[in-house]
């Protein structure tokens, strides 16, 4: 088969487009295998010295499926190569194994996007837990499915010096904003649509997809990355004892390395979430068309705050008591949960609860009369934190609303 071949693209198409969601690439248009050329990670064999060089990588047409049914036709990288001065013999790729078949990171996150339950999208490290602020950015997919403990895979960030910037090869994904691994990547432009995806390790992406709850295997002869499922976990179904305290002990473990549990969203030792009945914890909120301060629902008191999240995102509270600080601040005790502005989908729930005045709640302040009222000491002494774990991985404390939050006044 005779090879198609395109020259490689300047360094400042790659870095400003290397961190874009990308369209369904094209690549696999041509029915057969193509070579491209890149700026790639190499090394100099005596010095051992990193740099970027010219590398030539094969693609071949490759899918992916969901359930037998085909979301998208993207292309496998199945090897990569030095090309032209760089393969004298003197260099040598590194970040790449021989063998080694790598998908287009953000292609895939786009055909699962919206497919049972997962929302896919790349955000900035400063809206993860546990990050300050950073301008990497991340994959993350966010899902309420039935989870398998997650093992971080830590690689080493790996940036190069190219002219006046610095090439980024490597990718960092999260599940439910939590940062799961930092991975190899290699950038590499499509010739048909100008745009950069990010070819990372299948088997990183098997591991993942498996910690979701899906089947996941990926054939070499056919070059698909199959997903089946996934496995549901149990919703309205009875949770025994001992399977919340399994929760609560993976959660807290889970929090403590930043990882993602098995559990998450557990109501209480009778029942898993989401239940539609409880507004709180409802996944999805049409953000378009609430208005600000509206209460969604009564006794528990919940209201819908527009803007006033980080990053001007939406919030919807759940009112637990009338409180004060101990030095003369008097207005509600809440829990709360972080709501995407544009797409409404729940991103974060606060594990701990604070204090907010009645002018924070938009015109929708609960009757106090109606409200216990609980001193800060008292507050602290009977709640501490609401819930085990963060973000959407929680487990509530069974023993935090004991005699505060109003169900029926």
């Amino acid at each position: 088969m005779k090879m198609k071949k395109w020259t490689k693209a300047t360094l400042g198409a790659l870095a400003a487009l290397a961190v874009c969601a990308a369209p369904m690439s094209t690549y696999a248009d041509s029915g057969g295998a193509v070579q491209v050329t890149l700026e790639g990670p190499m090394k100099n064999i005596a010095s051992i010295d990193a740099t970027v060089g010219q590398e030539q990588a094969t693609l071949v047409p490759a899918e992916i499926t969901l359930n037998g049914k085909v979301l998208a036709n993207t292309y496998a990288v199945t090897n990569v190569q030095l090309s032209g001065s760089d393969a004298d013999g003197n260099n040598e790729v590194i970040l790449y194994t021989p063998g080694e078949v790598m998908l287009p990171l953000n292609v895939v996150s786009a055909a699962l996007n919206g497919k049972v339950g997962i929302q896919s999208y790349l955000t900035h490290e400063s809206n993860l837990v546990g990050f300050g602020e950073d301008p990497d950015t991340t994959w993350t997919f966010n899902t309420l499915l039935y989870r398998n403990p997650f093992p971080i895979l830590e690689e080493p960030d790996f940036t190069l010096p190219y002219g006046n910037g610095y090439i980024d090869y490597s990718a960092v994904i999260a599940i439910n904003l939590n940062q799961q691994e930092q991975v190899n990547m290699l950038p590499i432009r499509d010739p048909s649509t100008g745009q950069t995806d990010q070819f990372v390790n299948v088997d990183h992406l098997l591991t993942l997809f498996k910690a979701m709850g899906f089947g996941a295997t990926y054939d070499t002869a056919t070059n698909t990355l199959a997903l089946t499922g996934p496995t549901p976990r149990p919703t309205y179904t009875k949770v025994t004892p001992q399977l919340y305290k399994q929760a609560v002990a993976q959660a807290q473990q889970a929090q403590a390395h930043h990882t993602t549990g098995m559990f998450g969203m557990l109501a209480n030792n009778a029942q898993w979430y989401p239940d539609p009945k409880n507004v709180f914890f409802d996944r999805h909120f049409d953000v378009q068309h609430l208005k600000p301060g509206q209460v969604l629902q009564k006794w528990p008191w919940v209201v819908f705050l527009k803007g006033t999240a980080y990053g001007g995102n939406d919030a919807v509270v759940e009112v637990v008591s009338r409180g004060d600080n101990g030095q003369g601040f008097k207005g509600y005790y809440v829990i709360d949960e972080e709501v995407d502005a544009k797409t409404g989908y729940v991103t974060s729930i606060d594990p701990g609860f604070y204090l907010a005045a009645k002018s924070q709640f938009q015109g929708a302040s609960p009757p106090d009369a109606k409200l216990p009222y609980i001193a800060n000491g008292v507050m602290k002494g009977v709640m501490g934190n609401w819930c085990y774990g963060y973000s959407l991985d929680i487990v509530p404390n069974l023993s935090w609303h004991k005699g505060i939050n109003p169900v029926n006044p």
